[in-house]
């Protein structure tokens, strides 16, 4: 029996990820945006805890220039811009409802669960 153990993952060893998170559905790590635990045994990668960067995108207009096209121009030009550094997802809290309709246009879906936050501290 293998003995098991824990190494980092950084940059391009993240791909050593890739079969396991794509059996899972989900989008595979960005290796500059991202950094992982595994545990493994032999050659056999058993478990894992990633950490990846995952953009949060805010967007503000000020109050004399909404009603424009000013967030719809923003909005675009800063998909554009995630797609150029293939940012893996991103997430956006839709703060008033011209927001959640940007995010609809774009294709963003409405997460309801299971999502958790946590600011800073311990």
């Amino acid at each position: 029996m293998a003995t098991m153990e824990f190494k980092w993952l950084m940059a391009d060893e993240l791909s050593k990820l890739d079969p396991i998170i794509l059996a899972q559905g989900r989008v595979p790590l960005n290796p500059r945006m991202s950094f992982a635990i595994a545990a493994v045994e032999g050659e056999h990668v058993v478990g894992y805890a990633d950490m990846s960067c995952r953009p949060h995108v805010d967007l503000w207009v000020a109050r004399d220039h909404r009603g424009g096209h000013l967030a719809e121009e923003l909005t675009d030009r800063m998909v554009t811009k995630l797609y150029e550094v293939n940012a893996p997802e991103c997430y956006l809290v839709a703060s008033n409802p011209h927001v959640t309709k940007l995010a609809e246009h774009h294709g963003m879906i409405l997460v309801t669960s299971p999502v958790y936050y946590k600011r800073g501290g311990q």
